[in-house]
């Protein structure tokens, strides 16, 4: 399709587009709008990093505000200021692999803006292009969207080969239906945070953090208040402090959906995933299935407070400290029958919310144990599979919260509603029978098992219980 000048702009070699040099000629398709470039040469910097381009890519981004599908060449583009904002609806701005360097004297300059926080905008499209800096930066973001509904955002922030510089990468600010794409986030606070809007589809995006001397010191990824229906469907996170923490320090509003489909949280300092948000909520649900591994000092997954559900159906491995650990008596946890819970420094599960769990198979290789102190008598349930264990190993371990009952021969005992997990011993030499009676069902149980060997009459069998006895 061959389009006019009217319908384009193109950022060539640092120079403003000039009249009578603007020619049609093919070029990308943008999400919406037409296709093509225009070319604008002239005086101005040369897109080779060494002059001060900032006056040029201004005029480039008055074009982009005045309706023109913008295009950034295979260069790099130096700036020294914070650049105009583009406050319009269906912007975009579209690239081969060129770089906007920012070489300013502010440290915590915000060197692009989209939108405003006071007029919904719809539409922004920005790709293809690198944002970095020269200097180091103490604050500021890379790109700032405010406001805006509808957002495609598939941009390099930084360098992911190493010299970390940019303070924050992107902050969507009360925006909704955002898709990441493959964007790459490089910074030294945090890779990207989002507050105050819903449905945002990381797709393939890449966040790493600043790993001389071992680790980043900031956060990968920031919910802060307000937001709902985060989609991590193919997300990599690795080498930050925290890999992803949801809280309520951007916006006081609470944190609603949070779903992991196959996202990686891995190699970070203290935490994979730390959630801290007390506000009571309907409809507050978070799925972990992805992979929650390799944390330097602390949890796999810590939660401070969540009102909700939380379900576990992913990989929490070789953690230094506990796998889920929790303080909050408030959420309802369950563990799926595809987790994955083994090797990690403390417990599998420390977690004094009201739980299930319907593992296919009982978490292994942690070294304080399965459960952990946090668990409290009357805070926890099994569900109504069955638990796949082998009594001779790490399951077989206390778990008679309501304590120890001895019934004399010939005698019975009810068991009360949501008692858990029942484990029946037959200590008597010679054998006895045990019968358990459940809704109409006898079952017996002779001594004499095998699963202690050398020892006459001992037997364990477990039924989970979840209702009436």
């Amino acid at each position: 399709e061959e389009v006019g000048e009217e319908k384009a702009c193109r950022l060539v070699d640092g120079a403003p587009a000039r009249d009578g040099q603007h020619r049609p000629r093919r070029g990308p398709a943008p999400a919406q709008g037409p296709r093509g470039e225009a070319a604008g040469r002239g005086g101005g910097g040369g897109g080779e990093g060494e002059a001060d381009d900032t006056e040029a890519i201004n005029l480039f981004l008055a074009q982009v505000a005045a309706g023109k599908c913008g295009w950034i060449t295979k260069k790099t583009f130096r700036f020294t200021a914070a650049l105009n904002a583009v406050d319009v609806a269906g912007a975009v701005i579209r690239g081969e692999g060129g770089t906007l360097l920012y070489d300013g004297a502010s440290t915590t300059a915000t060197m692009m803006t989209f939108g405003n926080a006071s007029t919904a905008r719809r539409r922004l499209d920005v790709r293809g292009f690198r944002i970095h800096s020269n200097v180091v930066m103490t604050g500021g973001d890379c790109i700032k969207i405010m406001n805006t509904t509808g957002v495609d955002v598939d941009v390099i922030f930084g360098d992911e080969y190493g010299t970390w510089r940019i303070y924050n990468g992107l902050w969507l600010a009360a925006c909704t239906d955002i898709r990441l794409h493959s964007s790459n986030f490089c910074a030294l606070n945090v890779g990207f945070r989002w507050n105050g809007g819903a449905e945002l589809h990381c797709m393939n995006a890449y966040v790493k953090g600043n790993i001389v001397g071992g680790f980043g010191t900031g956060t990968g990824i920031h919910c802060g208040g307000g937001v709902g229906g985060f989609y991590a469907e193919n997300l990599t996170q690795l080498f930050n402090d925290i890999g992803m923490k949801i809280d309520r320090t951007l916006e006081v509003a609470g944190n609603l959906q949070f779903f992991f489909g196959g996202g990686t949280f891995d190699s970070n300092k203290t935490r994979a995933l730390r959630i801290d948000d007390d506000t009571i909520s309907a409809g507050k649900q978070l799925v972990l299935d992805g992979w929650f591994a390799s944390t330097a000092s602390g949890h796999g997954i810590e939660i401070v407070n969540w009102k909700g559900a939380v379900t576990v159906n992913g990989q929490i491995v070789a953690n230094s400290g506990d796998g889920i650990y929790s303080s909050d008596q408030s959420f309802v946890l369950t563990i799926g029958k595809s987790a994955d819970i083994r090797n990690n420094g403390g417990y599998a599960v420390n977690s004094s919310g009201a739980w299930t769990i319907n593992m296919d198979a009982a978490p292994t290789g942690n070294v304080s144990g399965v459960l952990g102190p946090n668990v409290l008598n009357a805070s926890y349930r099994f569900g109504s599979q069955k638990l796949n264990f082998d009594p001779a190993k790490e399951w077989a371990i206390d778990l008679t919260a309501g304590g120890v009952k001895t019934i004399l021969a010939g005698s019975n005992f009810a068991l009360t509603t949501g008692s858990g997990l029942v484990l029946m011993t037959n200590p008597n030499t010679p054998d006895a029978a045990l019968f358990l009676t459940y809704g109409g069902m006898v079952v017996s149980i002779s001594g004499g098992g095998p699963f202690v060997s050398g020892a006459p009459g001992v037997v364990k069998f477990g039924l989970p219980f979840t209702g009436g006895v």
